[in-house]
Parts: C-alpha cells; structure tokens; sequence
C-alpha cells in the first residue's frame, strides 16, 4: 500500500478534501454515528492516511486517539498538520506494533481493503483488541468491485478506478463478501451490523449496486 501512496500522499489528501468540501461523507458519517460515548476509549484509526479522522476525533472530544498508516510519506504529512505528533506511527495491518489488549475500538475508513490477506489484518486486529472491544469497516463493496475492470497479477487480481472527479486513480486487490467474513474474521468477532452506501467519490458502473459497504463487529473473548 506504501508503495502506491508515498508517491501521492498530499495529491490524494487535497483532492480528497475539495471534493468533500461541502460534501456529506457517507463512510465517515456511518462510522461518527457509531462511536462510543465515553471519550476515553482507545480509538486506532487504522490505515488513518494523512490524519483526518484522527483530527477529528481528537475535536470531539476523544483523549485516546491513535493513527497508524504503512505510507511513511502520509504519516509525515499528517504530524505535519498536527500539534498530536505523538498519535502517529508508521505500521501495517498486519503488523501494527500495538500492545496485546490495549485498544477499545479499531476504525477502518477505506483502508482494509489494500490488504491482500485480509485474514493476517483480522488476526492482529484480534490481537490488539480488548475482548468486548468494537471495530467498525467503511469499505469498497465487492459487488461494486466486482464490476469493475479486472486486472491479474503475480499477487492476485485487482482492479483499478478514479476518484475525486478524476483526480485520483487508486488500484487495489479484489475481494469477494466472503473474503471480508471470512472464518477467520467469524472466529474472532461477532458481526453487531452491516450496510451499504452510496458516496459521490466514485461512480459505480451499477446505479443498483452501492460502492460502499459497512461492518460493524465485536471482539468474542473474555
């Protein structure tokens, strides 16, 4: 993922941000309607990009807030707007670098879906969640995805679309439903809701079938 956004990194962000000036988010409107009350939690936006939702989470009022991205180039971009240097830290998915049982609730705002093996992602989300703890998916929905045009490579196939009017192309691997509920992710967590959305960032080749897809789940344990 690093690979494809070091290169892009303030391109994506400013691009992200006029086209939403004025815009509702769905995906981050699904994820603040589901946040805790208590405001000292331990949040880790995963895959948090240049900081955004971090920021925001820090003004509402959450003490606790982390952001962990693999793009160094998004990490630096986002301590560079921050007065929180401290809440950011270069990791991955699968492997963030986080205490066992230290965080409450991990959210993933269009970012899971880089990962090729999601159940690697899954298993050191477990890892690092407290049992109880929640994590809440905003993503690209695989019947959307599995629209678009394909490409195969040595990794696996994935497919590729623009953003933002045009201004961002972002490539990614194709998954299926059952990727993102996988065994894995069922052994670990408990689904607590899922939802689709549409999101004028990206056009979908099927008015019937939203781009976006929303996971909420909870950490089985005890």
């Amino acid at each position: 993922m690093s690979e494809q956004y070091d290169p892009i990194a303030g391109l994506y962000t400013n691009a992200q941000k006029e086209f939403f000036q004025g815009k509702l988010d769905p995906a981050r409107g699904f994820i603040y309607t589901h946040l805790p009350r208590q405001n000292d939690v331990q949040i880790l936006d995963l895959g948090c990009g240049a900081g955004t939702d971090v920021e925001s989470l820090l003004n509402l009022g959450y003490q606790n807030v982390k952001g962990i991205d693999s793009s160094a180039e998004q990490i630096a971009l986002a301590q560079s707007q921050s007065s929180r240097h401290e809440c950011f830290n270069v990791g991955s998915f699968e492997a963030t670098g986080m205490p066992d049982k230290s965080v409450d609730l991990i959210v993933c705002r269009y970012s899971l879906f880089h990962v090729r093996n999601l159940d690697a992602a899954y298993t050191e989300m477990a890892r690092i969640l407290r049992p109880g703890g929640k994590l809440i998916i905003a993503d690209s929905n695989p019947k959307a995805d599995a629209l678009e045009d394909r490409e195969d490579t040595p990794d696996g196939p994935r497919i590729s679309y623009a953003l933002y009017d045009g201004k961002v192309k972002v490539h990614k691997p194709l998954h299926t439903q059952e990727e993102f509920l996988s065994e894995t992710f069922l052994k670990f967590f408990k689904v607590d809701e899922t939802a689709e959305f549409q999101s004028p960032d990206r056009i979908s080749r099927s008015s019937a079938i939203p781009v976006g897809m929303a996971i909420t789940a909870i950490r089985k344990g005890e």
